[in-house]
């Protein structure tokens, strides 16, 4: 015969297991008697663990490979070197029209400068990006219109060092010169 104790005892794992979730049967009651202490801490383990099962899947940690991680990784510093050349170029003016046909020029001349020792060009309309529908004139003919109404272009060269480049059209009058490196509009 069984003894009453185990069967309450059965009765009581039975209940744990149901609220904890457990889908295990609750174990036989053991043949020897426990005492009431005993009791206690063996189903205080048994409770312990029966929690540690139910939660372990939710508990374990998700791990991503190296590759993935990697790719992370570079994806993050692509885009945020895109980011910054973005903000660099958005933060350098461009220049249009006539200033930055005076700056083509000049980078040609300077080009042209370091090719040949220092030295340069006895013409800007010899050089590779001179505009094709441009004319140009020497300083001493200031004074000329082109009848056309072509863009005017005036080589000044300043000694054998510095320079400066007009460029004339209509009422307009821009002057590169290559002391500050800066295009300017001034008054015919």
């Amino acid at each position: 015969m069984t003894n009453p104790n185990n069967d309450l005892r059965s009765l009581i794992d039975a209940e744990i297991a149901s609220r904890s979730g457990a889908k295990e049967a609750p174990q036989a009651a053991s043949p020897r008697p426990r005492s009431p202490r005993h009791t206690d801490l063996s189903d205080a383990v048994q409770q312990a663990h029966a929690d540690v099962d139910a939660d372990a899947p939710l508990a374990q940690p998700t791990q991503t490979s190296a590759l993935t991680t990697r790719t992370v990784v570079a994806v993050a510093i692509v885009l945020a070197l895109l980011l910054a050349i973005g903000a660099w170029f958005a933060r350098t003016p461009s220049l249009s029209g006539h200033p930055a046909t005076l700056h083509t020029l000049a980078r040609e001349v300077e080009q042209y400068r370091s090719q040949h020792n220092g030295s340069l060009p006895e013409q800007l309309s010899n050089l590779e990006h001179f505009p094709k529908t441009a004319v140009e004139w020497q300083l001493k003919h200031w004074k000329a219109r082109d009848a056309a109404g072509r863009t005017e272009i005036i080589w000044a060269p300043n000694g054998p060092k510095h320079y400066r480049i007009v460029l004339r059209r209509s009422n307009e009058v821009w002057v590169y010169s290559d002391i500050d490196g800066q295009s300017r509009q001034t008054k015919p």
